[in-house]
């Protein structure tokens, strides 16, 4: 296995963090480590379902500390382009798809892989194909598959 780098949290592992019903001591841990980064996708993903003020509130602490410490990672121009290409090549291995139903994980993991990092999520079957679709283009992602665990 190969020494990880830095962990980009998917929205599917941190909703539930901020709900307090699982990962609690994994992304403190991270984060504390200074390995934990946010994707600004998964920023929007989390504000769009933010409920109450007191999750808005405890979600603005997290992006500012994260933003401050140089933690937010956000796509870059030529990334938009190659994710393009990557929903054409989606679209012909496993069929039509909406390109907007799969932007925000292609992006997260674009980004992650940039960077060499490692998301965790627990949304397997979108990262494992995207994994195989990258690995064509020589591009690695390594992701862990938290709903295994």
């Amino acid at each position: 296995m190969t020494k990880l780098r830095g962990i980009v949290f998917d929205s599917s592992i941190l909703i539930p963090y901020l709900r307090g019903l699982r990962y609690g001591e994994l992304v403190k841990t991270v984060f504390e480590k200074g390995r934990g980064f946010i994707v600004t996708l998964v920023l929007f993903e989390l504000y769009s379902g933010v409920r109450s003020k007191e999750d808005k509130k405890e979600l603005d602490i997290i992006f500012q500390e994260s933003r401050r410490i140089g933690r937010i990672l956000s796509p870059e121009i030529d990334d938009w382009s190659k994710a393009g290409l990557f929903v054409s090549q989606y679209i012909r291995l496993y069929g039509r798809v909406e390109p907007r139903d799969h932007m925000n994980d292609l992006m997260i993991a674009l980004v992650a892989s940039k960077h060499g990092h490692t998301v965790i999520t627990e949304n397997k079957k979108h990262f494992e194909n995207w994994k195989r679709i990258f690995n064509r283009s020589g591009i690695q992602l390594n992701f862990i598959d938290m709903a295994v665990l």
